[in-house]
């Protein structure tokens, strides 16, 4: 029983860490989402042709948002492997989110 919950603390401690490194990338990607619909004020996306710039400050928060599983992947795995499974979970967990 014991085993037991080591294990699972020590997942706990797996995700958390994770999900710590994962919040900027959730937190800046959702602020220029929402900056960008609030200004456009017309829809919920911006349309490229008549303000490109929002257009812009759309997909780069789209963008912001994209990176969230990768990341979230990749320090879960630097929490467990340390810095041999960073690169290589962010670009299964890259690939699989595609």
């Amino acid at each position: 029983m014991n085993e037991l919950v080591q294990i699972l603390k020590n997942t706990r401690q797996h995700l958390m860490t994770g999900v710590s490194h994962m919040i900027p990338f959730v937190v800046s990607g959702g602020i220029l989402l929402a900056v960008s619909v609030m200004l456009y004020g017309k829809g919920a996306v911006p349309d490229a042709v008549a303000d490109p710039n929002l257009k812009k400050l759309f997909d780069i928060g789209v963008a912001g948002l994209t990176l969230m599983v990768p990341f979230l992947a990749a320090y879960i795995g630097y929490s467990i492997a340390e810095r041999s499974a960073l690169a290589p979970c962010a670009i299964g967990a890259w690939v699989g989110n595609s």
